[in-house]
């Protein structure tokens, strides 16, 4: 499913979505929220009278349908064409995304990332954020001037506080990566302040453990070593060798520090590749 406000980046997201779709030889469905103007932090505005609401129906459908033929001009010889539907319904962005990804199925969801600005937060809110917190599938987010191409290697990083959490979120990867051909690079982030030879020791053996258990043999494991958080995912990114950064999202964790707050903004503003974040027990 492709979520998609006609703004910023979300054509080019689009675009990454519908090539991923030609990839897994998936179908497609684009998905708008016609935002309640409750919705957005508190500026002063008041609700839109009901009446709009229809005109803005009206000119979300024909946005919708425009996309949908721009994407069928995507055309790479010998692969899949996905068949596209679209809805948009009135409500909350993570609602409405959450009840049509329930309605159709959705295995994954693509959104696009918009560069950050006091105004737009001001005026729009952080939907991406929003969405992390509230997403039901895993949610790619796609930063600006990314361009669509084949995904060959992904990267996971595990947290290894809930061997369980890391499992399952290995899976999901591993599901993926099977469909697309590609390579796991699965790694662990290590904080200078754990230190220790015996610690990477026992950190290459969890790993090594989640290898097993994954059952897929196309995935190397590394341990990252950072000041921060931060500084270890900019690291992984800028290799060059990942097409995708996945990590999940759990309420208590170790990047329970990335998806909250300044570092999930800091991070979807600079990142490079795009980010896959898998929701932790729902």
């Amino acid at each position: 499913m492709i979520a998609t406000d006609f703004l910023g980046n979300s054509a080019q997201a689009a675009h990454y979505g519908y090539t991923l779709a030609q990839q897994l030889k998936a179908d497609v469905v684009l998905c708008n929220a016609i935002a309640l103007q409750t919705e957005a932090p508190q500026t002063g505005f008041v609700p839109w009278p009901a009446e709009q609401y229809d005109l803005m129906m009206d000119d979300s459908d024909k946005e919708l349908e425009n996309l949908k033929l721009e994407l069928y001009k995507i055309k790479t010889p010998n692969t899949y064409i996905p068949h596209i539907s679209y809805a948009a319904e009135i409500g909350s962005v993570t609602q409405v995304i959450n009840d049509v990804a329930r309605e159709y199925n959705a295995d994954i969801i693509i959104s696009g990332g918009h560069s950050a600005s006091l105004v737009s937060e001001l005026v729009t809110g952080n939907h991406n954020k929003w969405l992390i917190d509230a997403v039901l599938r895993p949610l790619i987010i796609v930063p600006a001037g990314f361009d669509a191409t084949s995904i060959k290697r992904i990267t996971i990083a595990a947290d290894l506080k809930n061997l369980d959490q890391d499992t399952s979120s290995l899976l999901q990867v591993v599901a993926l990566a099977k469909l697309l051909g590609a390579e796991i690079q699965l790694t662990y982030i290590d904080l200078h302040t754990h230190g220790g030879t015996r610690n990477q020791e026992n950190f290459y053996q969890q790993l090594n453990e989640l290898v097993q258990k994954s059952g897929y043999d196309k995935i190397s494991v590394s341990v990252t070593r950072a000041d921060n958080v931060e500084d270890g995912l900019d690291a992984l990114c800028s290799k060059g060798q990942a097409q995708l950064l996945a990590m999940s999202h759990h309420p208590h964790g170790f990047w329970d520090s990335i998806v909250h707050g300044s570092h999930t903004k800091k991070m979807i503003k600079h990142i490079t590749i795009p980010l896959m974040v898998i929701p932790a027990g729902r």
